[in-house]
């Protein structure tokens, strides 16, 4: 009896790699997205203590300065990562966008092997049925002789 052999094998292998590459393309523009949107979190909590800070009891003129300073830095950077964090998500986007068409493309040869998987286990049964038979057919007409 023959083996199963899927024509496209190759082709399915180039796929399935694809995909999987496309998929860890996509993790990894998520983490970084992630991390930025950990920063601008980080950058909310540090300019609220700093603005806290700034009218505390000890700090004399001078003090309220270097925070005023230091809170317009922290704004700025904040607007920086904005930027940033808006271009990852476009990146994000795109990569999600390759992933599913990977995906898709990878689906649709599966589900070919499959079929012809199936088409190949209906002949594979159909011949042993064939086989079979003959083989009851041999055995009754050998008794029928003795």
């Amino acid at each position: 009896m023959k083996q199963f052999l899927f024509q496209f094998e190759k082709l399915r292998r180039v796929r399935a790699f694809t995909e999987k590459e496309a998929k860890e393309a996509l993790g990894r523009e998520i983490s970084a997205l992630n991390a930025l949107e950990t920063q601008i979190m980080e950058n909310s909590l540090a300019r609220e203590t700093a603005a806290q800070n700034r009218f505390s009891k000890d700090n004399a003129l001078a003090g309220m300065d270097i925070y005023d300073n230091y809170i317009k830095r922290l704004d700025r950077d904040r607007a920086r990562l904005l930027k940033e964090a808006a271009l990852q998500n476009k990146k994000v986007d795109e990569a999600r966008e390759i992933f599913i068409e990977a995906s898709r493309e990878n689906k649709i040869i599966e589900k070919l092997k499959e079929k012809q998987f199936t088409i190949y286990k209906k002949e594979t049964q159909a011949a042993e049925d064939a086989e079979i038979d003959e083989l009851a057919n041999r055995q009754q007409g050998a008794q029928k002789l003795v």
